[in-house]
């Protein structure tokens, strides 16, 4: 399978460092299947094969048929017409979607955090906290497997 490894990554322009950080597997995965050392586990073959949508299955694992997957229409085989990597592009605007999503919620905390600050100043509360979140209990776990609850005072 090293051979698949090496052409796909080489088909897509990846480095073995970066096509770990792509399937999300640790980049010494990478490098012990590429030296022989591992042989592939179903769930890194699986990670592959959601990261780049387009891979035939059997090409991957076995080496035979096309890296493309095809479609059988009738009697001929006909090459599919998406990208092979079609879920980078997907996954890349996703990805920007997230962080603007992410830095928008960290805008709307600041305000809220700097909106509560500034109600703490008018009121005069000197520690700073509010009763928008009580503390209901805690927990604590202890290695003999012992806890203790803790109530605070209301």
């Amino acid at each position: 399978m090293k051979e698949q490894l090496n052409k796909l990554m080489e088909a897509e322009g990846l480095t073995p460092a970066r096509f770990a950080d792509e399937i999300g597997v640790q980049r010494s995965s990478i490098s012990h299947i590429l030296s022989g050392r591992n042989k592939p586990s179903y769930d890194f073959i699986s990670k592959i094969l959601s990261r780049f949508s387009g891979i035939n299955a059997e090409w991957l694992i076995t080496g035979k048929g096309s890296m493309i997957k095809t479609e059988n229409k009738g009697d001929t085989a006909i090459l599919k017409q998406s990208s092979l990597f079609e879920n980078k592009e997907t996954a890349s605007i996703q990805h920007k979607e997230t962080r603007t999503n992410r830095d928008q919620d960290l805008n709307e905390k600041s305000k809220s955090l700097l909106s509560q600050k500034q109600e703490t100043e008018k009121t005069g509360n000197k520690d700073g906290f509010t009763n928008v979140n009580n503390v209901k209990y805690i927990l604590v776990f202890y290695n003999d497997g012992s806890f203790e609850q803790f109530i605070p005072r209301e």
